[in-house]
C-alpha cells in the first residue's frame, strides 16, 4: 500500500510506501525533506455493555463518525446516526475535505460526557480502536484520540508546531478530487538556484543546485551516473552584436523577433511565379503625381535625344551651307581660272550678301551687295537681266537699315542714312523708265512697312532723272502711303510740280492721274487727262492711270474695261492690264480674270513685232504663272526673244515654285544639260528650292557632274541658300 502526499516546495505528487510512515524522506525533485504523514484509518470501535453503577457506560449502539454531521451532541443524548446506505462514498478520497471529517467527529466525542455523570477525560484504554480493513479504503474514517481526548495527528508531530490537523493534512496530502485542468493552470515554476531536468535514462525531473552544472551526479530515482547540464542564461538578443571577430566572415545572424531581415529565406524570384502562373500579378495604381513624374520625364529624355540629334544635324548642315558659300565665292575671286560672265557673277554675290544678312552680318552684306551691284553695271548686251537684278538688288537693301541703335552698334543692320544711299544708287543703274518707276513704288512701299516715310520721300526726290518726271515720283510716294493726309499732300506736290513743268512735258503724269483718281478727286484727274471713253482713243497715260486708280480703289471691272478699251494700240492695253494685275497680285481669283486673254495679246504683239516694255512681258509671265494660266504663261515664255527669254523662264519657274514643297532634281538636271549660259541663274533657282525641301547632299553630287564649269558656282550658291532657309 502506498501513501500519496504532495511536496509544499515544488508541489510534486509523491508515492511513498505505508512502510515509510513517520519518516523523513527526501524529495526527488527539488530535494526537499518530507514528512510521511501517518495517515489514519476509519475504525468502528466495539462498546461492552458498562455495568450498573459504573461510571460510564458505552451507547447502545457503536457510535460511527460521520463526516454529515453539522451540530454538536448534547450531554445525555444518543448521537444521531445515519443508515449505512445514506452516505455513497466517494472514488478517491479528499485529503482536505477528510482533515475536515477528522475535526467534525473528534469534536463531539471530546465533549461528549461519560454515561453516569462522569465528565473527565475518557480512558484511553477503555476506547478500542480496530483497524479499518483494507475494502474501507476510500471511506471517511474517524481518526484516533490522544490521552486527552483530542484526536490523535497523523504521523509525528514536531516540537513546538502549532499547526492544526486539517492545515496538516491539506498541505501533505493530494486532493484527488481536484479536476485536471486545475492542476494545470498552475505549473510549479523551478527555482532560479536549481538547475530543473528530465534524467536521461528514467525521464523523471530531476533537479539540483546551480553550482553543480556541468558535473556529473547520481540520479535520486535510478541511482545512475548523469551529467548535470549548465544553467543557459538568457540575455535579451542584440543584432548590433557580433558573432565573431570584426574582420571574421559573418555567419547567419540569429533571428530577432520584430527585427527587418532578420529570416534568410530562399524563395522563388516573382517573375518565375508570375510566368509559371502560380502568383497572380498585381500592378501599383499610380497617382496623377506618379504620372506626372513619369510622363514628364520621359518627355525630358525624348526631348534632350531630339536636341542632341538636331544639334549633331544642324552642325553637319552648317558645314555643308558654308563649304559650299566657300566652293561659290572661289569663282568669282580674282585669282579664278574660270572666269564668270558679269551678270552670273553678280548673282554669286547677290547671294553671299543674302547669307551674311541673315546672319545678321551688315558689313559684309553691304560688301558682297556692292560687288554685285558692280558686276551688274558692267552688262552691256542684256539689259532685261540687269535692270531686273538691279530692281531685286534694291529691294534686298532695305532690309539692311534699322532704327534700332543698338542692331547698328553691333553691327547687326546700318544706318538709314547708309541704306539710303546703297538703295539709290542701285535704282539709279536701272536704265528703263518702268522698270525704275514700278521698282520705286515698291520700293517706297516696303520704306512705309518699315516706318520711313522721310527716306520714301527722299528717294522720289532724288532719283528724278529731269524735271519734268517730278509729278510722277512725288505722285508714287503719294501712293505708297498708308496715310490719307500723306497721301493728299504728296497729290497736291505732284500737281503744282506737273502745272510747273505742263508747257515742257511731253506726256501727261500717269502715276499722278491715278493718285487723283485713287482719292476720289476726279476733277484734278481730268485737268490731267480726260476719262477713256469708248470709241475715243486715249493716250497711253490716261489709259493706264485711270486703270490704275481703279484698281487701288478695287473696282476691278471698270479697271479691265478701261485697259482693254477699244480701239487702242496693243502695247498700251498690255501695260495697262500689267499694271492693273499688279494690284490684284494677292488675289489669285481676281488675278486670273483679269489676265484671262491676255496670253494672245500678248503673242500678236510679238507676231507683230511691236515695241512693248519688256517689263510688262516679264511681269505678265510673273503673275500668270502664280495662277492656273502657269502652262499658258511658259508656253509664251518660250516665244520670246533670247535676251528676253531667259528671264520670262526664270519667272515663271520661280512663281511656279513657290508653291511647290517637293524638290525636283530631274527638272534641274535637264536645264543643266542644256549648258545655256543664259539660263544659269535657272540652276541657281533649282538648287535653292530642291535644297530647301529635298537632300543637299544629291544637290551638291548632281553639280558636280554639271558641265561646262561656270554653271557650278551658280548650283553652290543655290545650296547654301536653300539650307539656310530650311
Amino acid at each position: 500500500m502506498s501513501i500519496r502526499l504532495s511536496c509544499g516546495h515544488c508541489k510534486k505528487v509523491l508515492q511513498v510506501r505505508d512502510e515509510h510512515v513517520g519518516k523523513r524522506v527526501k524529495c526527488p525533485g527539488c530535494a526537499n525533506i518530507l514528512l510521511v504523514p501517518n495517515v489514519p484509518q476509519a475504525a468502528t470501535p466495539t462498546a461492552k455493555p458498562a455495568a450498573p453503577g459504573s461510571p460510564s457506560a458505552p451507547p447502545s449502539k457503536p457510535a460511527t463518525a460521520s463526516p454529515v454531521t453539522k451540530e454538536p451532541r448534547q450531554a445525555g443524548q444518543t448521537p444521531p446516526t445515519k443508515p449505512p446506505n445514506a452516505t455513497k462514498p466517494a472514488n478517491k478520497p479528499n485529503p482536505a475535505s477528510a482533515a475536515r471529517q477528522v475535526q467534525a467527529a473528534a469534536k463531539p466525542a471530546a465533549r461528549q460526557p461519560a454515561k453516569g455523570g462522569d465528565t473527565g477525560t475518557r480512558n484511553p484504554a477503555k476506547s478500542a480502536v480496530k483497524p479499518v480493513p483494507p475494502s474501507t479504503k476510500g471511506k471517511a474514517v474517524a481518526p484516533a484520540e490522544s490521552k486527552d481526548g483530542s484526536p490523535k495527528r497523523p504521523g509525528v508531530a514536531r516540537k513546538g508546531a502549532s499547526t492544526s490537523d486539517a492545515d496538516l493534512a491539506a498541505e501533505l496530502f493530494e486532493s484527488p478530487a481536484t479536476p485536471k485542468a486545475e492542476r494545470k493552470q498552475e505549473k510549479p515554476k523551478p527555482p532560479e538556484d536549481r538547475i530543473v531536468f528530465n534524467c536521461f535514462y528514467c525521464d523523471e525531473q530531476i533537479s539540483f543546485p546551480v553550482s553543480e552544472g556541468g558535473k556529473q551526479a547520481p540520479c535520486p530515482q535510478c541511482r545512475r551516473i548523469i551529467k548535470i547540464p549548465k544553467p543557459v542564461k538568457e540575455e535579451p538578443k542584440d543584432w548590433r552584436q557580433p558573432l565573431g571577430p570584426s574582420l571574421a566572415k559573418q555567419t547567419a545572424q540569429p533571428q530577432i523577433e520584430g527585427a527587418w531581415g532578420s529570416i534568410e529565406t530562399t524563395t522563388v524570384s516573382r517573375e518565375t511565379l508570375i510566368e509559371t502562373e502560380a502568383a497572380p500579378e498585381y500592378r501599383d495604381e499610380w497617382t496623377l503625381r506618379d504620372w506626372l513624374v513619369r510622363v514628364g520625364g520621359g518627355l525630358a529624355v525624348v526631348l534632350l535625344l531630339v536636341w542632341g540629334v538636331l544639334a549633331i544635324l544642324d552642325f553637319r548642315t552648317q558645314q555643308k551651307q558654308a563649304s559650299a558659300l566657300e566652293l561659290a565665292l572661289r569663282y568669282v575671286d580674282a585669282k579664278s581660272e574660270t572666269k564668270l560672265p558679269p551678270i552670273l557673277a553678280a548673282e554669286v554675290y547677290f547671294g553671299a550678301g543674302l547669307l551674311a544678312l541673315r546672319e545678321q552680318d551688315a558689313e559684309g552684306s553691304r560688301s558682297h551687295f556692292r560687288s554685285a551691284r558692280a558686276q551688274a553695271a558692267a552688262v552691256a548686251d542684256n539689259l532685261v537681266q540687269r535692270d531686273a537684278f538691279l530692281a531685286e538688288l534694291a529691294l534686298a537693301q532695305i532690309d539692311l537699315g534699322s532704327a534700332d541703335r543698338e542692331q547698328v552698334i553691333n553691327g547687326n543692320r546700318l544706318d538709314w542714312n547708309v541704306t539710303q544711299e546703297e538703295i539709290r544708287q542701285s535704282l539709279n543703274l536701272i536704265k528703263r523708265p518702268q522698270r525704275r518707276l514700278w521698282t520705286t513704288l515698291d520700293v517706297c512701299r516696303r520704306l512705309y512697312q518699315k516706318d520711313q516715310p522721310a527716306r520714301a520721300e527722299a528717294l522720289a526726290r532724288l532719283l528724278r532723272p529731269g524735271q519734268e518726271e517730278e509729278a510722277d515720283y512725288l505722285a508714287i510716294v503719294g501712293l505708297a502711303s498708308v496715310n490719307e493726309d500723306d497721301r493728299q499732300r504728296f497729290a497736291d506736290l505732284a500737281h503744282k510740280s506737273y502745272l510747273a513743268t505742263r508747257k515742257i512735258r511731253a506726256k501727261p503724269p500717269a502715276m499722278l492721274i491715278a493718285l487723283w483718281h485713287f482719292l476720289g478727286v476726279p476733277k484734278k484727274a481730268v485737268e490731267i487727262a480726260p476719262y477713256p471713253r469708248q470709241g475715243s482713243n486715249p493716250s497711253a497715260e490716261a489709259r493706264l492711270g485711270y486703270a490704275f486708280g481703279h484698281a487701288l480703289r478695287g473696282e476691278w471691272p471698270q479697271a479691265r474695261q478701261v485697259a482693254l478699251l477699244q480701239p487702242a494700240y496693243p502695247p498700251h492695253q498690255l501695260e495697262a492690264i500689267v499694271a492693273v494685275a499688279r494690284v490684284a497680285a494677292n488675289e489669285p481669283e481676281v488675278l486670273r480674270d483679269l489676265l484671262e486673254g491676255t496670253a494672245a495679246l500678248a503673242e500678236s504683239i510679238l507676231i507683230r513685232r511691236q515695241p512693248v516694255a519688256p517689263s510688262a512681258l516679264t511681269d505678265l509671265i510673273a503673275l500668270g504663272s502664280r495662277t492656273e494660266l502657269s502652262e499658258e504663261m511658259l508656253s509664251l515664255a518660250e516665244r520670246f526673244p533670247p535676251p528676253l527669254k531667259s528671264r520670262a523662264r526664270f519667272e515663271h519657274y520661280r512663281s511656279m515654285l513657290r508653291s511647290r514643297e517637293n524638290p525636283d532634281y530631274e527638272l534641274m538636271q535637264t536645264e543643266a544639260e542644256k549648258g545655256d549660259q543664259a539660263d544659269a541663274i535657272l540652276l541657281a533657282l533649282f538648287a535653292r528650292h530642291n535644297a530647301r525641301f529635298g537632300s543637299d547632299s544629291t544637290v551638291l553630287g548632281q553639280i558636280r557632274t554639271w558641265e561646262p564649269e561656270h554653271l557650278k558656282p551658280l548650283g553652290y550658291i543655290g545650296v547654301a541658300l536653300g539650307i539656310q532657309e530650311r
